[in-house]
């Protein structure tokens, strides 16, 4: 049997979360598509996901599920980790929506997924499934980055511990003769994976920002330099992996995937967020450009590939758009968002692997999988929560970036304290939130006026609303 939620209360949670005018932020000239539609859309999605994906007596989540109500895929009727990791930050976003009724289920789902997944002999990291040895660097460094956001959101030091150590395992993958370079699987030396040297630099950076090792900088930087010299294309996006043996030793392959765009975008973020280099702002903005051209469909304005990858193109742009504040990234992904739920939503709730291609579902499908459920609602629920308008290191909020808002990061300088228009999920307050300030120094909104933030009493409102109603039956 599978968890089954109240879906009254959160259709009740979406219909107040909208009364309150959250859109309050957004400018209609500026962005093309709702926030609070998207929101509601991720709120939806995830609603389906825990009734019909969720256990019955545990945290975690199912691989697939079918219309006749059964589970399946998986080991021992558990997801495998890959897409464990991508629920892990579909549970991170609702956790920004509402802490007091996530926080506890993220801390949950993240116990027992250690407990069940961790490989604690030899080479430790997590494995791809419960109680298994198999372990990927490319999973683990997934893993890395939910659990960074996770410590950023809650300050809860038992993520922060964790990343470290699944660190440990992203550097006990290093190839021989290729600084930087990662293979793909524990036993696998056949190859180097971008995903696993990009998605790590990503991880190395955030631990880089909150912990001030100079180790993890180091090797981040390492692994972005890799990808540079030996995967990425002349436009800026990136092959998926540099073979070493067999007839094509030494040469790029096989394809350029959509997510490795992303985690090219967003290590390339991290890495300006941890120094302050505008050179790696400017290579995330060129590797957009070269996204925006090869993975959306120019007549549709939809992504043409499988939402278990494109949803890290997703959450590259929403980030990119919150760096540099050009609308043009949010933009293309919240069309592509609208027209896949417009397009891909099957009539019972679910979406199928592709997100651009196949036409429009009209049919119901038979089965469906965490994989894909969960790339959905975490697309939905980041590009809702992208912040409108709201300048990078305007810490104020008064709608302009200057000396007052250096005073308010000095002041919360090492703490965990929340600022306004900061970017990344909170964290420990340090040189990550100063490099977002000088990097926008001088910028200013329209008019140069403070922009309100939505009403947080009646937001709270909202959820005790919720909590009355209760989340599970």
């Amino acid at each position: 049997m599978s968890r089954r939620p109240f879906l009254g209360s959160w259709l009740t949670l979406a219909a107040c979360v909208a009364s309150l005018g959250l859109t309050g932020r957004v400018d209609a000239q500026t962005l093309s598509f709702n926030h609070q539609q998207l929101i509601n859309w991720g709120l939806e999605t995830q609603a389906e996901i825990e009734q019909t994906l969720g256990l019955a007596n545990s945290p975690l989540y199912a691989e697939t599920a079918r219309l006749n109500g059964t589970q399946t895929g998986g080991v021992g009727g558990v997801a495998f980790a890959w897409p464990l990791s991508t629920q892990f930050r579909v549970l991170n976003s609702l956790t920004v929506i509402d802490p007091v009724t996530y926080a506890p289920q993220l801390r949950a789902f993240s116990d027992r997924f250690h407990s069940d997944f961790w490989w604690n002999s030899g080479t430790k990291g997590y494995s791809c499934c419960d109680g298994g040895n198999d372990r990927y660097y490319d999973d683990n460094a997934h893993i890395a980055v939910a659990l960074m956001e996770s410590y950023r959101l809650t300050a809860d030091t038992t993520y922060l511990n964790r990343a470290r150590d699944v660190y440990r395992f992203l550097i006990a993958g290093a190839v021989p003769g290729h600084p930087g370079g990662s293979y793909w699987r524990v036993g696998d030396n056949s190859f180097i994976d971008s995903a696993a040297v990009l998605q790590g630099a990503r991880a190395g950076f955030m631990l880089y920002e909150e912990t001030g090792a100079s180790g993890y900088l180091n090797d981040a930087i390492a692994r972005v330099q890799w990808a540079e010299e030996y995967t990425q294309l002349p436009e800026g996006t990136f092959w998926e992996k540099l073979f070493l043996t067999g007839p094509n030793a030494g040469t790029p392959g096989n394809y350029p995937l959509v997510n490795f765009a992303g985690f090219g975008i967003s290590a390339n973020l991290a890495w300006f967020d941890a120094t302050g280099d505008r050179a790696r702002l400017t290579e995330a903005q060129r590797i957009g450009n070269a996204s925006l051209n090869r993975y959306i469909n120019k007549s549709t304005g939809a992504f043409n590939d499988e939402g278990y990858w494109t949803f890290e193109l997703v959450d590259a742009l929403v980030d990119l758009y919150e760096h540099d504040g050009n609308p043009r990234w949010v933009n293309a992904a919240g069309d592509a968002l609208e027209w896949l739920h417009a397009n891909r939503l099957d009539p019972e709730g679910h979406y199928g692997v592709l997100w651009g291609r196949g036409g429009k579902q009209t049919t119901t499908l038979t089965e469906w999988s965490l994989n894909d459920m969960a790339s959905v609602a975490r697309s939905y629920l980041h590009v809702g929560l992208s912040s409108p308008l709201g300048l990078a290191g305007d810490y104020n909020d008064d709608g302009a970036v200057d000396a007052a808002d250096y005073t308010v990061w000095r002041d919360a300088h090492g703490t965990n304290a929340l600022l306004p228009n900061d970017r990344g999920f909170g964290g420990t307050i340090g040189s990550r939130h100063f490099n977002q300030w000088r990097a926008n120094y001088g910028s200013r909104l329209a008019g140069g006026a403070a922009v309100p933030e939505p009403g947080t009493l009646a937001l709270a409102a909202c959820f005790g609303v919720l909590s009355v109603l209760g989340r599970r039956a």
